[in-house]
């Protein structure tokens, strides 16, 4: 995702200089892509978003821009990427990699959901104005989602002097299955901004929220990836 904005305004940065020394990463904000990957139902999913993550805490959350399938138009939402963050050496060639992962579907709108990324550390990378650290530049992976169809029936009965009747409300929600490629950038000017001011992930989550808006994405409460339910009312003696 390139990102059409300049972050400066949004921070109050740090005003006095020293030198760089090497260190763990504080915040680490990446840009988000997503394309989807083979036989997809009812997938209108994941378009693009930000990831931050704290490496020290071990874990990373996100905001994430969904597609409408009704409407076309876009939304955020906090609560579909959340998971925890590792490293860890590889047996064949000794580098060492970071590693992204959530296996919840809770709040994510999905009956299953499953996310993982994997990058290769680069050493010496600028977190901050004062500070480098190894970090991954990029992280590649998949997302996996799925949710079952569902339907209810309401009924509502309703009296009066002359008459009873009673209307049976029909809802069917559609389900939906896919799988998406996943692509994350480390957005460096963000991520150096984000620890020259000091902020914490729900900070930076919100300053990622907030560009998302000015690009003319609607907040959205809970995702919701398959086609909008469908009401049939049915009036019955």
């Amino acid at each position: 995702m390139k990102a059409l904005y300049r972050l400066a305004p949004l921070f109050a940065l740090a005003c006095t200089l020293a030198l760089s020394t090497r260190a763990r990463a504080e915040l680490l904000i990446y840009d988000l892509s997503f394309s989807n990957l083979s036989t997809t139902v009812n997938y209108a999913f994941a378009q693009d978003g930000f990831l931050v993550v704290d490496p020290v805490a071990g874990t990373f959350s996100s905001v994430i821009v969904l597609v409408d399938p009704n409407t076309a138009l876009l939304f955020s939402t906090t609560s579909l990427l959340s998971g925890t963050y590792t490293t860890m050496f590889s047996e064949g060639n000794g580098n060492e990699y970071a590693v992204l992962a959530s296996s919840s579907a809770a709040g994510s709108g999905a009956d299953n959901l499953a996310f993982q990324v994997v990058g290769e550390l680069s050493s010496g990378v600028p977190i901050s104005q004062r500070r480098v650290a190894d970090v991954a530049r990029t992280l590649r992976g998949v997302l996996f989602a799925s949710a079952a169809e569902s339907s209810s029936i309401n009924a509502t009965t309703s009296n009066s002097t002359t008459s009873n009747s009673t209307t049976a409300n029909s809802t069917f929600t559609f389900g939906f299955a896919g799988q998406s490629r996943v692509r994350a950038e480390l957005d460096r000017g963000f991520t150096r901004d984000a620890n020259g001011s000091g902020l914490d992930s729900a900070g930076a989550l919100a300053i990622a929220t907030t560009v998302l808006e000015n690009r003319g994405v609607l907040p959205q409460a809970s995702p919701s990836p398959s086609p909008a339910a469908t009401a049939t009312p049915a009036p019955t003696p």
